[in-house]
Formats: C-alpha cells, sequence, structure tokens
C-alpha cells in the first residue's frame, strides 16, 4: 500500500502560485471557490511564515510565491538541530527544560489557532474548539 498524500485548499493555493507565480486575490479566490475573506486569512499566514508575498498593483492585492529558500526563513536540518541543542543548554541553565520547551510550543501554537479554526471550518467539522485541544495535546506531548 502507497502512501497516500492528503492535500488542503491552502496546499492548491501554494500550486497555484508556483505555476502562476502572481495571481490577484479575488483570483485565488475565485479558482479555490472559497471567499477572499478565507483565503486572506490563509495568505496573512503565508505571510507571517514567510511563504508567500503580499503586494498591491494599482490597489488590487496580489500575491506571489517566495521562491527563494534564503528569504523563507526556514531553517534547514542542521540549523534546526542547532536550534534544540541551544534552547535545551539555555533552558538547562534556568532549570526545568521540558516545562520551558512546553511553554515555547504553547505560545507558537497560539500564532497557528487561526489558521486551524479556518482550515477546520472549510471542510464543516464539528467541535473545532475540542479539535483543537486534542491538536495541542498532540503537539505538546510529541
Amino acid at each position: 500500500m502507497g502512501e497516500e498524500t492528503i492535500q488542503t485548499e491552502v496546499d492548491r493555493l501554494i500550486d497555484i502560485l508556483k505555476t502562476k507565480k502572481k495571481v490577484e486575490l479575488s483570483k485565488l479566490a475565485k479558482e479555490l471557490k472559497v471567499s477572499e475573506d478565507i483565503v486572506q486569512n490563509w495568505v496573512d499566514f503565508l505571510v507571517e511564515e514567510k511563504i508567500v508575498a503580499m503586494d498591491y498593483d494599482l490597489t488590487k492585492p496580489t500575491v506571489s510565491i517566495i521562491e527563494d529558500e534564503s528569504k523563507t526563513g526556514k531553517p534547514n536540518e542542521n540549523e534546526i538541530q542547532n536550534y534544540k541543542k541551544k534552547f535545551q543548554n539555555d533552558a538547562t541553565k534556568q532549570g526545568n527544560v521540558e516545562f520551558l520547551w512546553k511553554q515555547h510550543i504553547l505560545e507558537n501554537l497560539e500564532s497557528m489557532k487561526t489558521f486551524f479554526y479556518s482550515e477546520a471550518e472549510t471542510r464543516d467539522l464539528e467541535n473545532i474548539d475540542q479539535l483543537w485541544e486534542e491538536f495541542k495535546t498532540k503537539v505538546i506531548q510529541s
């Protein structure tokens, strides 16, 4: 049995941008068959994560993908390992590594909450608050 990949609407948005390079926000919404407000929420998150850029061409918002990996700010595997080691060393000096790591994770999770709720609503999921709490618990435990 092969691995199955689930593609979200945000993945589709990114695929569109990889193909077309620069697209008006309203056209993205039409192509994805969702409201401009939802696309704007997704784009806001992706801008924050330095995956896409938002520009205004003649007052029309346009979205483009950031292709240069050095601009994305996404660390490579060595940078991630170095970050973990530095965090662990700093936390060890201060005591209670596990508590500090969980606090760090919780702070970063909160920045994802809007995106999580938007995706859950797009999929007409019920009990989104409960799903969010379950997700947070699983992330903290890992």
